[in-house]
């Protein structure tokens, strides 16, 4: 594809943490205000990134700009750099005592979503070996092929690590038809009531509502 050829394709680096969380706080945390949004993103990439031991960045050839990443975990230990950076954000977050109930509302959905990865990891299912922490592409990116050439380099790093197939984890705020597309199986479904889900209304219902998270998965070989 002509466009997607015209973006730059390589590993993310320390330098893209401030504008991935930005994309992350773009598409998943519109609905809080603009320091709310960055402290809970950073918090969330930080929660990604301790467990990433592959990752892809997708970035434009002229601006620099940032239009997508994938991060996996293929067992690796965690990157103490990056909890130790989540720890500094929380207590920023902390400190400020009206962002604090925000930015702890987004932070308990990604822990239900680590509870529920785990879950499926002990379970021994399909896919239980890896995990693809993060897919995100920039709207800017729509059309360019950049989510598929993503999706497509971590799969094909699963099977290069010697992995039988990986999982991820996404609920009603994503497009989940992109993955049943790429043949995706929806392993799990697991209604949320306990939190409210810090984004925009979803198929599930109105914000506040609760929301549905799935478990996708996929063999390699």
């Amino acid at each position: 594809m002509k466009g997607q050829n015209q973006v730059v394709f390589r590993p993310f680096t320390e330098k893209d943490f401030e504008a991935l969380a930005a994309l992350f706080a773009q598409q998943w945390c519109s609905e809080l205000n603009d320091e709310a949004a960055r402290l809970a993103s950073q918090i969330d990439i930080c929660t990604y990134l301790a467990e990433t031991d592959w990752s892809l960045l997708a970035q434009h050839p002229q601006t620099g700009a940032v239009l997508g990443a994938a991060l996996l975990h293929q067992g690796g230990a965690p990157h103490e750099r990056w909890l130790a950076r989540k720890q500094e954000l929380l207590a920023e977050a902390r400190a400020n005592k009206g962002l604090f109930g925000d930015v702890m509302r987004d932070i308990s959905v990604i822990d239900e979503e680590a509870a529920l990865g785990a879950e499926y990891v002990a379970s021994g299912q399909v896919g239980c070996e890896a995990e693809l922490k993060l897919l995100i592409v920039s709207p800017a990116a729509q059309g360019l092929g950049v989510g598929g050439r993503l999706f497509g380099g971590a799969k094909a790093q699963v099977a290069e690590a010697g992995c039988r197939g990986f999982f991820l984890l996404t609920d009603d705020s994503c497009d989940v038809s992109f993955y049943e597309h790429k043949k995706l199986l929806r392993m799990e479904t697991r209604r949320i009531n306990a939190v409210e889900a810090p984004c925009p209304p979803t198929e599930s219902g109105p914000q506040g509502e609760g929301f549905n998270m799935y478990v996708y998965a996929q063999e390699v070989r």
